[in-house]
């Protein structure tokens, strides 16, 4: 009787857990940059910041919106979803003078050539990189999630070089637990300067399209 009871139990248990290989579940990642010439306030109930569509919206309007970039995939509970996305592009490192093609102006012996100013760049490569593995007790999502961005900053803020674009990088690490359907503060980073402000705030939406109220299994009885 008591191998019955305990396999009885045992079943319960695990059942839930096999079911949830086959959950499909999506994922939303919104990273909004905003650009003001005024700190940014954003309080500790980070209040509005959980509606994605408004956020940006309301900055957009605002004239704050720097740039914003969404990334959507979907899988599988339990299952680890990366999704890669990026480019090639070319920065300014330097300036020189080099004789012009045409040469000089009268194409005289002794005279000066013309100069032109030539642009060097190298080039970086930016992007973004999200994986997620996420798993659910009941209506509650447990995300396992790993960001990286890497992007230019705006032309311009080299002085030495006008349109050098500095590249910067932001990782991060963390499990975010929220309800299902709902939208959570991944994180948010603030910088400033004597010139202006940056905000950056990293969002995420999970939904599992299956998730059902699973009515709570009954103790079982023991067979006597």
């Amino acid at each position: 009787m008591t191998r019955t009871f305990v396999l009885l139990s045992l079943l319960a248990v695990l059942a839930p857990t096999v079911l949830q290989a086959n959950e499909p579940i999506t994922y939303i990642l919104n990273v909004v940059h905003l650009k003001s010439e005024q700190p940014f306030e954003i309080g500790a109930a980070e209040d509005g910041l959980h509606d994605p569509r408004r956020l940006i919206h309301q900055s957009r309007d605002a004239g704050l919106l720097e740039q914003v970039s969404t990334l959507r995939m979907t899988g599988f509970l339990g299952e680890k979803i990366m999704v890669q996305v990026g480019e090639t592009v070319p920065v300014a490192i330097g300036q020189m003078r080099v004789p012009s093609r045409g040469g000089s102006p009268g194409g005289g012996p002794g005279e000066r050539p013309v100069l032109a100013t030539q642009t060097n760049y190298k080039f970086e490569e930016t992007g973004t990189i999200l994986e997620c593995v996420g798993h659910r007790h009941g209506n509650e999502l447990f995300v396992e999630l790993e960001f990286e961005q890497s992007r230019l900053g705006t032309p311009g803020e080299n002085e030495d070089l006008p349109g050098a674009s500095p590249k910067g990088t932001t990782s991060l690490r963390s499990t975010i637990h929220l309800k299902n359907g709902a939208t959570a503060v991944v994180g948010s980073y603030q910088t400033g300067d004597a010139k202006s402000n940056r905000a950056m705030i990293i969002l995420l939406t999970a939904e599992c399209v299956q998730l059902l109220e699973e009515p709570v299994p009954a103790p079982p009885v023991p067979v006597e």
